[in-house]
Order: structure tokens, then sequence, then C-alpha cells
């Protein structure tokens, strides 16, 4: 299986669309990622991604076999933290159970350390998200710990937990 990250383009509204609207992925993501996900939601990050500035944000597709099964990206940090960049990921739920967000991760990293000056990558996963939780620790990710009741979703409160990697 060919697996691969890239710029997202206008040519993967219909991918985007298709694999961002369920319910299980967006269940585990910020607010910022909208449920349900629609063509307008789509052409909107889209839009954003043309015109995000790469030395703030890294913002790419999970290519599978020339199709945008999810999304991954860095955000670089600045000020005491300038060396460190938060992971962000999802994938559609026909993409589960296949590695395909462990590559997707180890890529990203690679990039992250080979194109930035970053020092250390950390992501920030809903406690209960095991899946997610693995793909970390299958890409060298160690929990550093545990933020009680620090997300508010669906109108509950659950732990997140904090997983970094240094270069």
């Amino acid at each position: 299986m060919n697996i691969s990250i890239r710029p997202w383009n206008f040519q993967d509204i219909d991918d985007l669309t298709r694999h961002a609207n369920h319910q299980k992925v967006s269940c585990q993501l910020r607010d910022s990622f909208p449920y349900p996900y629609t063509k307008k939601s789509a052409e909107l990050f889209l839009a954003y991604c043309r015109e995000a500035d790469i030395r703030k944000e890294l913002l790419l597709a999970i290519d599978v076999e020339g199709v945008a099964a999810g999304g991954i990206s860095l955000s670089f940090k600045d000020d005491v933290n300038s060396k460190c960049a938060e992971l962000g990921y999802w994938l559609g739920e026909d993409f589960w159970g296949k590695g395909i967000a462990t590559t997707a991760v180890n890529l990203i990293c690679e990039k992250g350390w080979a194109e930035y000056d970053i020092f250390r990558i950390y992501g920030e996963v809903f406690d209960g998200n095991r899946a997610s939780c693995r793909v970390l620790e299958k890409c060298g990710f160690e929990l550093e710990g545990r933020l009680r009741q620090s997300i508010y979703k669906n109108g509950l409160f659950c732990d997140s937990l904090i997983y970094g990697k240094l270069r």
C-alpha cells in the first residue's frame, strides 16, 4: 500500500468531505473540526490550507493510493516553546487498523526534524482514544502526562493525555 503525506489541493474536496464526515472521527477531535463535515466545511478548510503560513503550521493530507484519507499537521510554537511543534492527525474510518496513521506520523516527524528547527513534537489525545495512543507509542512517543478534566466535548469532561517525542 502506497502511503504518503502531501499538501492538500482542491481536487481533494470529495475525499475530504466523505472521510471527515463521520461522528466516530470528529468525536475525538477539537471542536474546530466540524460535524457534520459538509462540502462547505471542506471548501473553507482547503482555502485555509492554501493561505496557511508554513512557518507556523504545516497542514498535509494523508494520501493512500491517491485518495486523501485523512489529515496530519504540525503547529509550530513560539516564545519559550519555539523548538516545539504540536502534532495533530485524523484518518477516515475506512482506513483504520491498517498502519496508515502510524506511517503518516512517522513521515511527518521525519519531515519536521529535517525541515524545521524543532527539538520536540508532542500530541494531545483524548483519554479513551486507545487507538491514537497506540499510534503514538508505536512511533516512539512517550506518555508525558495527564491533564485532568481538561477537555470539554459534547457536554462531557475528559482527561487529555500528552505524548512527546524528542529529536
